[in-house]
């Protein structure tokens, strides 16, 4: 009988710990075994009843990890013998079947068990490893057998399940919900029905559309099967040696298979596991030169590493929980790029050599420490520091530059008026708007920044061309620095296009820019942009012909300082004076503030003093084409052996579809994603039920080391829990990492040769209106199926594949099925002449083009081309993905949430996280645990360049803020456990009123602020 108690009953209580899940359909056994004793948890609630539940999932028969462990224990050969053959399901050696079945793997023999599926060679492995663990003599043989291509296809291809059933009793279930104080009728599992058909009727629609030869249809799979080499198992027992064959399960444990040609085995060879390099890396696009990318951070692992794990790959926001507990979202305007690997079976020191910082920037993409340079310099010449007492004056100019980035320069003198140098950030405070600021400090000394901008066209004089401009540059740089030793120089070649230069050059942070050019110019002036000229560091044109052809035409628009160039050595002279003549100020500092609108009020205390310095400012007004030198384009680059690297686009410019023109929707999507957070999952085939969800209940166990402090109201102790790191473990995972159903039927057998990516990614909302998640299969699976009859299997691999796609229309209400459904669909191979064409798709045009007409993929779109989504098939293997318009491989979601700009970090986040239902402890809470100790050295170094941020207020003050927010933290665990829906996210899930009441109940664990 098929009993949904079980497994309904199970995953009502994992309501509880936060699953809230989307489930494909398996079959369930009959009723738990009601004498099966649970040993009593430990601690307070709700970990104890965790620690219960998690020991009746180790009993699930589809626990393959737990239950090998078991086994080993106690040491009956035959009882493992039987589980690798008969419960392991059977996978093919390769993509003719059996042709290496020798030395075949798919997912190596840890993987296997996580997915309960093996190659040949896979489970020869498994088993004698088990074996060897419990103590018995075994190794690894293959046999010479004879069996018809029939015989063998008999044994791979047929109906297989994978039972969920923990031996629960229903009073456990009584016990846990009375424990927890859990209303009756509520917690219900969606599961989605019948998804194997649909997924067949969705596929098999598409293609349709594609003619019989693109649907590989005349291609038949050629069978091989390697019967000189079958893998077995050898096992010596009380003086005998037993055979242990495992490929076919007609033969009786402790025999050879009957057909063994010469009733002879062979010693199989030790082999290393095949794995992958798999390879990270984050990338930036600046607006400055938008022909190029940075990279900001790159990580290598191999594919073992991380199957069944994740990654956090997210810019920190470089404030310790104690600053986010009181600081603003104002206070943030550096960030370091990290990638920390997720594996809750390892040690902090495993985890640590396997994440990644890189170095700190600003949102214009500036290494912070690379610009702290002169620091370090006038440090190790044992200059000492200026003191505080000799300053008897400050005054302050402020320089606003493109929003929401401001600079300011502080002027501290002493009584004689000279300059006191070697102040550190420290002894500053910086308020605007009566918001404590960070501000970094960019130099403490005088140190002019000079940007050199030269026109590279061949009208330029040969003093002025090529190896002339080189001396130039050389010898002016000479100049600069021989009076000023801590000067910068950079240089800017740049073509016949004078307002476009100067307009770049304005909104950079140089002291000082020089541009040699011969006025001859190819673009216009555009007033709207007068007052980004007019705030920009001072320009002096260098009139290389001394000639007033051209110049009289830039002096119409602009107002500029000119100098007669012919001669270089005079006008290097010239540049020095003038360079004299500026009133140069030693402090430098760098913020963002976040009030676009009105006049700022900005106050600079010089601590330990009373002087205090006033100013103000107002932002030039937003042009979307003035973004001053931002970050505009962020992507993720996923590299896996033998495959071609993978780009994700995580926000702002994409240089396949928009021209090289930076606009401020750009630059501020790309600080929205920094701000935000991405997790990466990676599996083979996928876990069975009862292992992702023990992983799952394992993460939230992980929460007791700080939660029970919390609980027991010792803050402190809690505080020090937090700052060591930790997991989470976001439970959209639960449902989009799950295993394909009927992967092996009577028909076909479907792996993954690749390896199966799914990106988390939270934006939360800045300058936009709502927040969002978005999730995405990247296509590093490769999705491989082997049919019976031997054709087919491109229609067969496209059927399966489908069941993703629908399950992402489960779980996200922006999906690919709903936006193509009912439509009229074009097929991108057979589009009708002179329709598709820029005039009929306008601003879409790029993207049709680059995306759905060229690739090389099988892609359907809606016909009116009023839908951006698009079904992709892989050409080659009929692998299907829904592709939405942001080219999110899944599904996504909107939330009408923003981050407010006045309240702390952490209450800040949580409340984000918690309207998104996603009860995980992103940028405003703990850190990945691999990254804690590398990143606690990153801000010591910081805190040299940053100035007094931290508010001041006396201890209990403090610890009151500090404790609300580890509340914000606790609390956000706990609507995650009542909230995450197990319908579509962000509906919420039946009977959602009665589990708010809850919370006003008599009881909870958390009290929610």
């Amino acid at each position: 009988m098929k009993n949904q108690l079980s497994r309904r009953l199970f995953f009502q209580q994992l309501v509880l710990a936060g699953a809230g899940a989307y489930m494909l359909p398996l079959l369930q056994a009959c009723d738990a075994n009601s004498k099966f004793k649970i040993p009593e948890g430990s601690g307070v609630q709700p970990f104890k009843t965790w620690e219960e539940m998690l020991y009746a999932l180790s009993y699930s028969p589809d626990n393959f990890q737990a239950k090998r462990d078991r086994l080993v224990q106690e040491k009956d050969p035959q009882a493992m013998f039987n589980f690798v053959r008969d419960e392991l399901i059977l996978l093919p050696s390769d993509d003719q079947y059996f042709r290496a079945i020798k030395n075949g793997f798919q997912y190596g023999t840890s993987g296997a068990l996580r997915t309960g599926m093996a190659t040949p060679r896979e489970k020869a492995n498994i088993l004698r490893d088990m074996l060897v663990t419990a103590g018995f003599e075994a190794r690894l043989v293959y046999e010479h057998i004879e069996l018809s291509e029939d015989e063998v296809k008999n044994i791979l291809f047929r109906e297989t399940q994978t039972l969920f059933e923990p031996p629960v009793p229903k009073r456990q279930y009584k016990k846990w919900k009375k424990a927890l104080q859990f209303p009756d009728g509520n917690g219900m599992v969606n599961e989605t029905p019948d998804v194997v058909e649909q997924a067949k009727q969705l596929a098999t629609s598409l293609l349709e559309k594609v003619s019989p030869k693109q649907r590989k249809e005349d291609s038949t799979i050629r069978f091989h099967f390697g019967n000189r080499n079958v893998p077995a198992v050898a096992l010596k027992q009380n003086g005998q040696e037993l055979y242990l064959h495992l490929f076919d399960p007609s033969v009786a444990y402790g025999m050879m298979h009957p057909t063994n040609v010469y009733g002879k085995v062979y010693d199989l060879p030790e082999i290393d596991e095949p794995d992958m390099d798999v390879t990270i890396s984050l990338k930036a696009t600046n607006s400055f030169n938008m022909r190029e990318e940075d990279t900001l951070l790159t990580a290598t692992y191999k594919a073992s590493e991380l199957a069944g794990n994740q990654l956090k790959v997210n810019f920190l926001n470089n404030l310790t929980f104690e600053e986010m507990a009181t600081q603003t979202i104002g206070s943030i305007n550096t960030f370091t790029p990290s990638i920390a690997l997720q594996d809750m079976s390892k040690d902090a020191a495993y985890l640590e050599e396997r994440s990644f910082l890189g170095e700190p920037i600003t949102l214009s993409g500036e290494k912070v420490f690379e610009q702290a340079t002169m620091f370090a310099e006038l440090n190790s010449q044992d200059n000492k520091p200026g003191l505080v007492d000799n300053v008897t004056k400050m005054t302050a100019t402020v320089k606003p530059k493109v929003f929401p980035q401001v600079e300011l320069e502080l002027r501290p003198v002493n009584a004689e008026g000279n300059v006191v140098e070697g102040l550190t950030a420290s002894n500053f405070k910086i308020e605007d708007n009566g918001q404590v600021v960070r501000g970094i400090l960019r130099r403490n000394l005088i140190a002019p920044k000079v940007l050199i901008v030269y026109d590279t066209s061949g009208s330029m004089p040969s003093a002025y061309r090529g190896a002339g401009m080189d001396e130039f540059v050389k010898k002016t740089k000479e100049s600069i620095l021989q009076d000023y030793p801590h000067a910068k120089v950079d240089t800017w070649k740049v073509g016949s296009n004078v307002y476009t230069s100067a307009l770049r050059a304005s909104q950079t942070d140089n002291d000082l820019v020089l541009y040699a050019t011969d006025a001859h110019n190819g673009d216009t002036y555009d007033p709207k942009f007068k007052s980004f000229y007019d705030a920009g560091p001072p320009i002096i044109y260098l009139n290389v012909y001394e000639s007033d052809t051209f110049y009289k035409y830039l002096r119409k628009n602009l107002d500029f300082t000119e100098i007669p160039a012919s001669d270089t050595e005079a006008t290097i002279a010239k540049v020095n004076t003038f360079l004299g003549e500026m009133e140069l100020t030693p402090y430098v500092f760098q913020y963002n503030a976040f009030e676009e609108e009105g006049q700022h009020q900005v106050t600079i205390s010089l601590n330990k003093t009373i002087h205090q310095a006033n100013t103000i400012y107002t932002f030039p007004e937003t042009i979307d084409a003035a973004v001053g030198k931002r970050l505009v384009g962020l992507s993720l680059y996923i590299k896996v052996s033998g495959q071609y690297e993978q780009r994700k686009l995580i926000a702002g410019y994409d240089r396949i579809v928009h021209s090289r023109r930076p606009t401020v929707a750009m630059a501020n999507a790309v600080h929205e994603a920094m701000m935000g957070s991405m997790t990466m999952a990676f599996e083979h085939a996928g876990a069975t039920d009862s292992i992702r969800f023990s992983e799952y209940l394992q993460s939230l166990l992980s929460t007791r080391s700080w939660m029970e402090p919390y609980l027991k109201n010792d803050t402190k102790a809690a505080l020090e829990a937090i700052k060591k790191g930790g997991f989470d473990y976001p439970s959209v995972f639960l449902s989009m990492m799950q295993s394909i159903q009927q992967s092996v039927n009577t028909n076909s057998a479907t792996y993954v040769k690749g390896l199966r990516i799914g990106v988390l990614t939270i934006t939360p909302a800045l300058f936009t209106k709502n927040s969002r998640i978005s999730f995405d299969y990247l296509r590093t699976s490769q999705y491989r199926t082997l049919t019976k009859s031997g054709t087919g299997w491109f229609l067969a691999n496209a059927q399966k594949t489908a069941q993703l796609a629908l399950l992402e229309a489960s779980v996200f209400p922006e999906n690919t099925h709903n936006q193509l459904q009912n439509l009229e669909l074009a097929f991108s191979e057979n589009l009708p002449k002179g329709i598709y064409n820029a005039d009929f798709l306008g601003e879409n045009y790029r993207y049709f083009y680059e995306y759905i007409f060229r690739g090389g993929k099988l892609n359907f779109f809606d016909a009116s081309a009023e839908k951006l989504a698009f079904w992709s098939i892989d050409h080659y293997y009929g692998e299907l993905y829904g592709m939405l318009p942001d080219l999110t491989g899944g599904g996504g979601q909107s939330v009408a949430q923003q981050l407010k700009r006045i309240d702390d970090v952490v209450k800040e986040y949580q409340r984000l996280l918690g309207a998104m239902n996603l009860g995980i402890m992103a940028a405003g809470g703990g850190l990945a645990l691999g990254i804690v100790s590398a990143y606690s050295l990153t801000l010591v170094r910081l805190y040299a360049f940053a100035s007094e941020a931290i508010v001041i207020m006396d201890a209990s003050g403090m610890d009151d803020k500090i404790r609300k927010a580890i509340a914000e933290l606790a609390c956000n665990v706990y609507k995650e456990i009542l909230y995450t829906g197990l319908g579509p996210i962000g509906t919420g899930m039946a009977g959602v009123e009665n589990l708010i009441a809850m919370m006003g109940g008599s009881y909870s664990f958390v009290s929610c602020p």
